[in-house]
């Protein structure tokens, strides 16, 4: 008999570690046969640590029409529709379909990034508009105060009485600092 390999077809979204209080930008990935036309699904995140400021199609994605339901509506939930023209498959391989980006707010923690049903249903279809097994990988933030660290230090200055000086310095840490 021939042999054969079965691609499981995966959506997943990113994870990181970020200082409270900063942005980050989490990348959608999609696995796919080649044989793939859309993908639907929603996410769920806890929208005291973390706020959805976007989600956009990444750079390569022009014939792709993406309808969002987007935490206005639903504080805490996205909800994605993503569809190619009729008869027009993704690629085989992994690609970056989207780039979701988030701040964390002041409030440190983990915040799981979780496919769940509502308010799209996580399903992908084929080029012959029938449901295609799928798994959907949750993704992760992890948040943490970060205390100010100074990067680079003012340089001293002579200044003669009266004068105006200006320092300048770079820190890292969470936000605000303080």
């Amino acid at each position: 008999a021939p042999a054969r390999l079965d691609v499981h077809r995966v959506v997943r979204v990113g994870g990181t570690n970020v200082p409270t209080g900063t942005t980050v930008e989490l990348p959608l990935e999609l696995l796919t046969t080649g044989t793939e036309n859309s993908v639907g699904f929603s996410l769920r995140y806890d929208s005291v640590r973390v706020v959805l400021e976007s989600a956009k199609l990444n750079a390569g994605f022009t014939n792709i029409t993406l309808n969002l339901r987007t935490n206005i509506d639903f504080p805490g939930m996205l909800g994605a529709a993503l569809a190619l023209p009729p008869d027009v498959a993704f690629p085989v391989g992994t690609q970056a379909v989207m780039t979701l980006r988030f701040v964390a707010t002041s409030t440190p923690g983990s915040v799981p990034i979780a496919f769940n049903d509502t308010p799209v249903v996580c399903e992908m279809v084929g080029t012959d508009a029938k449901p295609v097994p799928t798994d959907f990988v949750d993704g992760q933030i992890n948040t943490a105060l970060v205390p100010p660290q100074i990067a680079r230090h003012p340089v001293s200055r002579e200044v003669t009485q009266w004068e105006s000086a200006v320092f300048a310095v770079v820190a890292s840490g969470s936000l605000p600092m303080s």
